[in-house]
C-alpha cells in the first residue's frame, strides 16, 4: 500500500507548480506522506485540524464542499473532499481528504487532470481493493471547546444558531 500512495502522492507532486501534497483525515491528522523529502514541511497538524474544522463547517447545514480554495499572496491552498481513497492506519481504514499546496498560478485543470487519473489507478489497483469499509469520523466531531479557542467557539455557535 505505502506503494501505491507514493506513486500518488509523486504524481501530484510532479505537476507544475504543486510544492506540496498531502492526505489528511477527518480528524486532522496528516497520514500521508509521513516524512517530507525535502526536509521541510509546508503543512503541519495544527493547519490540517484548522482545514479539518472549516470544512467541518461547511458540513454543518448537511451540505458538504467538493473542492474548497484558499488563495495567499505567493500560495494557494486546493482542498478536494471527495476523492474516494481510503488510507490504511493503526486505528483502521480511515477515509481521506487531499490538500495541495501549491505556488499562486498553478494550473487548476491540469490538477484535476491528474487527480482523477491518479485516483482511477489506485483505486483499481488490487491491493486497494482489498481494504475495508473505512471508519466514519464526522469532521464536526473536532469542533469541540479542547480544539478551539473562546472566540471560535462563540463563533461556531453563532454559525450553528444560523444555519440550524
Amino acid at each position: 500500500m505505502e506503494k501505491i500512495l507514493s506513486g500518488f502522492i509523486e504524481d501530484l507532486n510532479n505537476i507544475i507548480g504543486v510544492r506540496a501534497a498531502y492526505l489528511v483525515n477527518n480528524r486532522g491528522e496528516i497520514l500521508y506522506p509521513t516524512t517530507e523529502n525535502i526536509g521541510r514541511s509546508f503543512l503541519n497538524a495544527s493547519a490540517s485540524l484548522s482545514l479539518v474544522q472549516a470544512m467541518g463547517v461547511f458540513d454543518l447545514p448537511g451540505e458538504e464542499i467538493l473542492e474548497l480554495e484558499a488563495d495567499f499572496n505567493s500560495a494557494k491552498i486546493m482542498v478536494y473532499h471527495n476523492i474516494r481513497m481510503n488510507v490504511p492506519t493503526k486505528l483502521g481504514v480511515h477515509e481521506t481528504f487531499l490538500v495541495v499546496v501549491g505556488s499562486s498560478q498553478f494550473n487548476k485543470a491540469h490538477l484535476r487532470l491528474a487527480l482523477n487519473v491518479s485516483v482511477s489507478n489506485v483505486i483499481t489497483n488490487k491491493k486497494y481493493k482489498k481494504l475495508d469499509s473505512p471508519v466514519k469520523i464526522r469532521k464536526t466531531s473536532v469542533m469541540t471547546r479542547e480544539h478551539l479557542s473562546e472566540k471560535e467557539s462563540a463563533l461556531l455557535a453563532e454559525v450553528r444558531s444560523l444555519v440550524t
